[in-house]
Formats: C-alpha cells, sequence, structure tokens
C-alpha cells in the first residue's frame, strides 16, 4: 500500500493495522505515519517505511500505470525496488531491528522464555504468591504488592478546599501497587485500575488514567494482599485531574463489618511497619 503524510492518523486502535493486514496488504510505504498507528503495525508484524514526497509520486505513478507489478521491501538494504529502480526508504532502527531479528511479536519472544519469564516473576514480591492464587477469584490479572516495595500509603496528605483530600505530587510515598478495580455499579463491569493511595474505614483515595464521572456510584475490589479481596460498595465524591491521571476521593456504601475490622488492621498495620500514619477519617460518616 502506498500512502501520503500522516497515514494512520486518528486510528490508534490495533484494529486499523490489522484490517490492513487481514485484508492481504504485506507493506505500507507512506511520507509519514501517526506514531501510535506506526507502532501497531510493528506490534503485528506490517512494515510502514517512510520515503521523500517525489519518491512516493513516482512510485504512486508507478502502480496506477502498471497494477500488476511487484513491488519489492528489503528492509535490510533500506530500499523498494519496482520497475527496474530503487527507491530509499527509513524505518526506525528500533523497529528494523524486530523485523530483521524476527522478533517483532512481544509474545512469541515471551512465550519462547517462559521458563525465565516464571523464574523472575517468582522472585517479584507482587508476582510471587499471585500465580498460585484462584484468578477468577481476583476478576485480573492484577497483584498487589508486597515486600520492601509493597504499599506506600500517603501518611502526608493535605486538605484541598471544601473538605478534599489532597495528594502532594513531590510525595515519593505516592507510589502503592495495592490495586483497585472499579467496576460499574452492577458489579460485574470492569471500568477500569488504580492505584491505592489511601485509605480508611469510610473511604479511599485512588489514582487512574480512567476518567468517571463525580457522583457516579460503583463497586470496587480493594486488593489488599494475598488473603483480603474486598469488595465494597462506593460512590466518586470528588476527582482531581493532572497531565496524565486522575484522583478520585470514594466514599464507601454499607459493607459487612468483618470488613471494616480488616481496613483497621490493614491500616494500623502500615502505620507501624512504615511511616508515622496517624488515624485519619477521609470521609465523616
Amino acid at each position: 500500500m502506498v500512502v501520503n503524510k500522516n497515514f494512520g492518523c486518528g486510528s490508534s486502535r490495533e484494529h486499523a493495522p490489522q484490517g490492513i493486514l487481514r485484508w492481504g496488504i504485506r507493506a505500507i510505504i507512506g511520507e509519514s505515519f501517526a506514531e501510535i498507528f506506526a507502532g501497531n503495525c510493528t506490534a503485528i508484524g506490517l512494515p510502514a517505511v517512510t520515503a521523500a514526497e517525489s519518491d512516493i509520486k513516482t512510485l504512486m505513478a508507478f502502480v496506477t500505470d502498471h497494477p500488476e507489478a511487484d513491488v519489492e521491501l528489503d528492509l535490510n538494504a533500506k530500499e523498494v525496488r519496482f520497475g527496474g529502480r530503487r527507491m530509499p526508504v527509513g524505518m526506525r532502527d528500533s523497529a528494523r531491528t524486530l523485523f530483521l531479528e524476527g522478533t517483532w511479536d512481544s509474545s512469541a519472544t515471551l512465550l519462547s522464555a517462559l521458563d525465565a519469564v516464571r523464574a523472575k516473576a517468582n522472585h517479584l514480591p507482587y508476582l510471587s504468591w499471585g500465580a498460585a492464587r484462584d484468578e477468577s477469584a481476583r476478576g485480573s490479572g492484577f497483584c498487589p504488592g508486597g515486600g520492601e516495595r509493597g504499599a506506600r500509603l500517603v501518611d502526608s496528605m493535605t486538605t484541598a478546599p471544601e473538605g478534599k483530600w489532597h495528594l502532594p505530587r513531590a510525595d515519593p510515598r505516592a507510589v502503592t501497587d495495592f490495586v483497585v478495580e472499579v467496576y460499574h455499579s452492577d458489579g460485574k463491569t470492569l471500568r477500569g485500575i488504580s492505584r491505592l493511595l489511601d485509605l480508611s474505614v469510610s473511604g479511599a483515595c485512588v489514582e487512574s488514567t480512567s476518567d468517571w464521572n463525580e457522583g457516579e456510584k460503583v463497586v470496587i475490589h480493594v486488593l489488599l494482599d494475598q488473603g483480603n479481596l474486598l469488595t465494597l460498595p462506593a460512590q466518586l465524591m470528588w476527582k482531581r485531574m493532572f497531565s496524565k491521571t486522575y484522583q478520585y476521593g470514594l466514599n464507601f456504601g454499607q459493607y459487612a463489618e468483618t470488613t471494616r475490622g480488616v481496613i483497621g488492621d490493614f491500616v494500623r498495620n502500615f502505620e507501624t511497619r512504615l511511616h508515622r500514619m496517624s488515624p485519619k477519617t477521609i470521609y465523616k460518616v
């Protein structure tokens, strides 16, 4: 396929290059490509190479006049050959290396080194126990943290206007491997994955790249550790938007008294093990 400038713009989903590949196209030659589109092409083994505007015009005229002719793309020589002519083309070195080495398929690369992947996973504190746990109970492939790098619950939350908690962005402890899964109010449809920033028996503060609406009622799964998967009804009380992420304040609804004990034990545990995290109430109930 021969195209012009910025081909693939607005086509960031993987389906765009997949549709082209399944139609029988084996390479795309153009003046330039949208960055995400080009990356998605590489991920499925569809080379997308660039050439000068004048060369593209020449190639377009040739294939229009000779639709039956062969056009050969040589990534090793970085050229296209057609009708006895040679045309230089370009491609990012990293992508070109993947094609030349046959390692563009990341899934196949991981599967070919499955033993090494498993060995590495067994040494990661936030994955080592996850493989043995019932996947259906967790609802996703994400595992909470542990070990030295486990949760870093914040003890320096400050009060923003209207009494909303605000997480200081410069605080390096605002990083946690503990996971919050957010579902629709039906508790079945996954809305997105969040990082747990702070927790109390009345609510939580989470960070996510997903955009939700204030006042929305949801169900959340809080993955605290190997033995505790908490399911809590919640309402999104406020949100704070940053450049690439959102922070949300969640107010918990009614839940079992045993869950309250689990949350309390968890907070007290990190109060003693990490920093001087004083007890606090995110929402007064």
